[in-house]
This record gives C-alpha cells, structure tokens and sequence, in this order.
C-alpha cells in the first residue's frame, strides 16, 4: 500500500509542460514578381522601406537557423540567411495578423527569371523549402505561387499542357508533404509579360485552378501596362500593395 501511494504522488508532483502551438505560416514561391523586392526593382527604389506598421515582432520570417522580424526590403529567401519576405508578402502578413492576432510567419523561396520546372518537387527549391518548413515547426495553412513569367518569355514557350502538367505534379507533391496547407492561390500572369506571349501559361493556370477546389485563382491582369502599378515585367510598390490585398481576399482564414 505505502508503494502505491509513493507512485501516485510522484505522477501529481511531476509538472505537465505544454508545448506552445506552432505558428502559422503562410508560403510563398515563384519568380521575381513572388520575391518582389524594393532594390532589385529600379521602380521601387525611392519608395519607403515599408509603410509604418508593415513590420514589426508579429511577423516573422525563417532564417534556416531562427526566427527573425520579416522584412520586406531584402530579396526573399534567396539565401538561408536572408529573412526578406518582399514587399507584397509583408503587406499580405500584416492584412492577416490585422484580422487574426498572434503571430505569423512568412516563408519565401522566390528566385526572379526561373520557369516552373526550377519549383518542382525534385529540385533544389522544393526540396530547401520543405526544410525551412520543417525544420521551423511552422503550420502552414496557405501556399501562393506567383510565376510564369518565364515559360511565357522563353524562346520555346511552355505549351498550356506543359504548364498545366508542372502545375499538378506541383499540386500533388505539396498536398503530401504539406498536409496542415488548406489553400493553393496561383497570383495570375500579366498578359503582358517581359515582352513574351503568356496565354498558353494563363490558360493552363485557369485549367489547374478549375480542376482543383483548393486552388484560388487571383487575377491582377487589370493593372497589366498602367504605369501606376505595372512597369512591363514587374510591378510599383502600389502595384504590390494591390497583389497583397487581393491575395489576402483569396485566403479563407
């Protein structure tokens, strides 16, 4: 009997520690205009560094080693280093902690100038994104890609069943690895991109999100050649203000 009661007071006496819950976290990926950074584009760089209030403790970006207030002037998550979530990202976290509390993070593998095949699972960039995300402990809820440029701009332009292939393989991979993700937003190709032809790439990207019911289509093109937002390629700090509040539509949470 003495046995018994020493066991039971050893279980009442040991503490129980709770693990706080993970952060939420919003993934972002594709080409320049996904990294959209203020001094790789000659348009922005007079601007702010951030409207007040963009920044701040709440928001927070993956380094590859510890979390650190994101910030929107560098150029993504390039380097496992770099903290940047770009402009249009930062705009986009704060929208959400506006409407959710807490904190967030923002994790972004952007790279300018790659076609889709550069994001595929398989390759480097898939692969180094997983690891933030793994290795972070974050929970994301929501994966937006911004990318196309290059498939439109190539001399071999990616045909809209190509495009759409990539996109699925894409999909596919991300709904296995990413299970916590409840929406997929593909930001929408300018139909004028870089001098190149964008239609197959817009029609395969209205295709992929017409047969998946995760997938938000958000459409931008109506700022496509109006020097307030769009400079050809890539678009004005406005511009990016517009793909955040947009985006931020999109995202059911």
């Amino acid at each position: 009997m003495r046995r018994a009661i020493i066991l039971v007071l050893m279980v009442a006496c040991n503490p129980v520690v709770t693990k706080p819950p993970p952060l939420p976290a919003i993934l972002i990926n594709g080409q320049s205009n996904a990294v959209a950074s203020v001094l790789m584009l000659k348009d922005n760089k007079n601007e702010p560094h951030l409207l007040p209030g963009i920044t701040g403790p709440d928001l927070l970006s993956w380094s590859g080693s510890a979390f650190y207030p994101a910030d929107g002037d560098s150029v993504g998550m390039g380097t496992q280093t770099s903290v940047g979530v770009g402009l249009w990202g930062a705009h986009l976290g704060r929208q959400w902690l506006d409407d959710n509390g807490g904190e967030l993070a923002v994790i972004n593998r952007g790279a300018g100038g790659k076609a889709l095949a550069f994001f595929l699972p398989g390759t480097a960039n898939y692969d180094l994104m997983h690891t933030h995300v793994t290795d972070s402990g974050v929970e994301p809820f929501v994966y937006v890609i911004a990318q196309g440029e290059s498939d439109g701009a190539d001399l071999e332009a990616t045909s809209q069943a190509e495009y759409f292939a990539g996109l699925c393989a894409w999909h596919a991979a991300i709904r296995l690895d990413y299970p916590t993700v409840e929406q997929v937003v593909i930001v929408g190709t300018s139909s004028a991109t870089c001098g190149g032809d964008s239609s197959e790439v817009r029609a395969a990207q209205v295709q992929f999100a017409d047969s998946h019911p995760d997938v938000v289509l958000v459409d931008v093109d109506d700022m496509t050649n109006d020097p307030l937002y769009h400079t050809g390629c890539h678009y004005t700090y406005p511009g990016y203000q517009v793909w955040a509040d947009r985006v931020r539509g999109a995202i059911q949470s």
